[in-house]
């Protein structure tokens, strides 16, 4: 045997699965996992002269985490079989260790969560219902995670139902390791140069694309504001982008010039409560403390748009104000601003202000202990015990 695998590697094969041992399921000691792939590639390198990089499946269960973290330890770099591919080149985080990532493209799928909230659903337990399986999937599409469909085909009838119930998800893409590996060959050799300007009261950063040559091709961009932007691709607008506070994901297709603007001032909206007849007092940088503009350049001043309706509103150019809500009021009250540092007007923003009742808790009578010399009156002021 080990001549022939030496024979057989000397030619060009490569060696995909192998175990020293058999080792079972995840529940197992990290470390006796560990051990197990070690020692089996220790074993090929002593038959073969070459160490394995590459595997299959080194024991069941290879798609939990405990197991996928023994195959990167041991120095795979690479393994197939049951665990899962990524649809991006980034590192993925694990699920069960805080801080512990694993390679590019390779994703263990670990557990998921039934709709209960309680029920674990493994990849070493098949008493699903298509409940079950419906709810999980809602669970990773709501959380933007990858859907993984993987059956041994005990039922091909469950596995159908799974894979038309992801059918129904709008953003979902359906494919396999080796479109997924088509789609980012496209893509690899695309690079970006950044440009961050100021022009005309606004931010622009410009992104020269070079390599792109699929219409598909698509980017990841933060910025340094929450405020709304504007894109160009080639000097022409476009809305196929999506928005998420300073997080924007853009189709460029094969745009060589992109242009994102946003304003050098933007208002965010605030929210405050107090109680009826409690003066509600908020200090310097107040209002502004959340809005966006150039910190080196001048200082914008808040201004006042629409005033409070319920109340007595005293706001200060520093974003520091107080209110007082009308004696019996309860409920919300709001006004708008908007800021302006001299050259720029930005949008206009809303305060929200809630004033709800005190809650009427029951009331709780405390223990008390004086002391007084015999023959003496002993004589309490209020509130006295209270």
């Amino acid at each position: 045997m080990p001549a022939s695998l030496a024979s057989a590697t000397a030619h060009g094969a490569i060696i995909g699965s192998h175990s020293h041992y058999h080792s079972g399921a995840d529940g197992l000691a990290y470390e006796i996992v560990l051990d197990n792939i070690v020692s089996s590639l220790d074993l090929l390198e002593s038959w073969t002269g070459k160490r394995p990089r590459t595997w299959v499946a080194p024991y069941f269960g290879a798609i939990l985490d405990q197991s996928f973290r023994a195959i990167q330890d041991s120095g795979i770099v690479s393994s197939g079989g049951e665990q899962s591919v990524g649809p991006f080149p980034h590192y993925t985080l694990s699920m069960t260790e805080e801080k512990k990532h694993y390679n590019y493209i390779q994703i263990p799928p670990t557990f998921w969560i039934s709709k209960d909230g309680d029920t674990i659903l493994s990849s070493n337990d098949g008493n699903w219902t298509i409940d079950d399986i419906c709810s999980a999937v809602n669970l990773v599409y709501n959380i933007g995670g990858l859907i993984s469909i993987y059956d041994h085909l005990r039922d091909l009838d469950s596995v159908i139902s799974y894979i038309d119930y992801t059918k129904t998800k709008s953003l979902v893409w359906h494919t396999n390791n080796e479109e997924i590996a088509y789609w980012w060959g496209k893509k690899s050799l695309v690079s970006i140069v950044p440009q961050f300007l100021y022009q005309n009261d606004n931010y622009l950063l410009r992104l020269y694309i070079f390599g792109s040559n699929d219409d598909q091709t698509a980017i990841d961009i933060l910025i340094p504001s929450t405020a709304p932007v504007s894109i160009y691709l080639d000097n022409n607008p476009t809305s196929e982008f999506i928005q998420n506070g300073r997080a924007i994901k853009l189709r460029i297709g094969t745009a060589q010039i992109v242009d994102i603007r946003w304003s050098t001032l933007y208002a965010v909206d605030d929210y405050y409560s107090t109680e009826p007849g409690k003066t509600l007092t908020i200090e310097a940088p107040g209002i502004l403390a959340n809005d966006f503009f150039d910190v080196n350049g001048s200082m914008p001043i808040v201004i006042l748009q629409n005033n409070v309706n319920y109340g007595n509103l005293n706001l200060n150019f520093d974003g520091s104000f107080s209110y007082q809500p009308d004696e019996g009021f309860y409920g919300e009250d709001s006004f708008t601003y908007f800021i302006n540092n001299g050259q720029v007007i930005s949008n206009v923003a809303t305060v929200t202000l809630t004033i709800s009742p005190a809650v009427n808790r029951p009331p709780v009578a405390v223990n008390d202990s004086y002391k007084v010399t015999q023959g003496s009156v002993l004589s309490m002021a209020k509130p006295g015990v209270l």
